[in-house]
């Protein structure tokens, strides 16, 4: 049996037992703009399959709870950009498919039991950053399939610091980490900031530091070319060129939006050092930026100072630079 609510205000005040069970053949469910307390209705759908839930528009279901035995997919679209706090807790042993996406004002609390889950896709975004690593502020977090942590992030305001940084942003983190990850991509709004000290930060927290094979960067450029204030602490702490840090299982990265600059260069010289089990890498222009001499000598001279790596320059229409 298929059930699909909208609009509906339901209250559920007794609780399911052997001789009454109301909703005993249903399963699949699909509930919009209802006002439900999920946690005492689901159990009177002992055979529930599919529930697809989405919340947009409704202050007071900011608590999404699923206890469920029999629930192999579960859909949720949690769209309050005004919610001051979210609680999404999921108990499904058998879950194979997992949705969700949520937009957060404040706090967001997780908590995913789902040890069959074989298909991921997360959201969440945050209407402003709660927690950050210096210049840069988390302003989503998404997990685009079982395997890949995805990390949006760009520079906020100079007045806006972050207590307790890094232990605040990896516990930002771990609330999402509904599957163990492998690859990291991460999506930076430079404005004409230097990412290298951040990423380096990043990568050498423990949590990512030790499950990292595969790394993707992709730098968002915009239109009008930003230019970095002078004395920016994004540059800080200016030993990061030479630091070193144990990235041992890495074996690909890739980075796409890269400008020409030299701290970009710098960049990828510390991760070749860094990461002695590199296998492939793949570098990419910005849009619009065409390869200089310069660019491609500076290239070509790390490429060949590491001859066991698959290295690989492209423009962004995909075509091979002639370096």
């Amino acid at each position: 049996m298929d059930l699909r609510a909208r609009g509906l205000h339901l209250t559920v005040l007794a609780k399911p037992y052997s001789s009454y069970v109301p909703f005993r053949s249903l399963e699949r469910l699909s509930l919009s703009g209802c006002h439900i307390d999920l946690a005492t209705f689901i159990p009177f759908c002992p055979r529930l399959r599919v529930l697809r839930v989405n919340t947009t528009g409704l202050i007071d279901m900011s608590n999404i709870a699923v206890q469920s035995a029999s629930l192999e997919e579960l859909v949720v679209e949690h769209g309050n950009r005004w919610t001051r706090r979210t609680h999404v807790s999921v108990d499904s042993p058998v879950l194979k498919q997992l949705t969700a996406s949520f937009h957060a004002c404040g706090n967001i609390g997780v908590s995913i039991t789902a040890p069959m889950v074989e298909k991921v896709w997360w959201r969440c975004s945050y209407a402003k950053p709660i927690c950050g690593l210096g210049l840069w502020g988390l302003s989503e977090v998404q997990l685009p399939s079982v395997h890949v942590l995805s990390l949006h992030l760009s520079p906020v305001q100079d007045s806006v610091i972050f207590p307790n940084a890094e232990l605040s942003f990896g516990a930002e983190i771990d609330k999402h980490m509904v599957t163990n990850f492998s690859g990291l991509d991460l999506h930076l709004s430079t404005k004409g900031h230097v990412f290298g000290a951040f990423v380096l930060h990043l990568l050498g927290m423990h949590r990512i530091r030790t499950a990292l094979r595969n790394l993707k960067i992709v730098l968002l450029r915009s239109e009008v070319k930003d230019a970095c204030p002078v004395n920016c602490f994004c540059d800080e702490p200016k030993n990061w060129r030479t630091e070193t840090i144990t990235l041992a299982d890495l074996e690909n990265m890739e980075i796409e939006g890269l400008g020409g600059e030299d701290h970009e260069f710098d960049f990828l010289e510390v991760i070749f050092r860094c990461a002695p089990m590199l296998k492939t890498v793949t570098v990419r222009l910005s849009d619009g930026v065409t390869p200089s001499v310069d660019w491609c000598t500076k290239v070509n001279n790390i490429f060949m100072a590491y001859p066991s790596v698959e290295c690989n320059a492209d423009l962004v229409s995909r075509a091979k630079a002639v370096c």
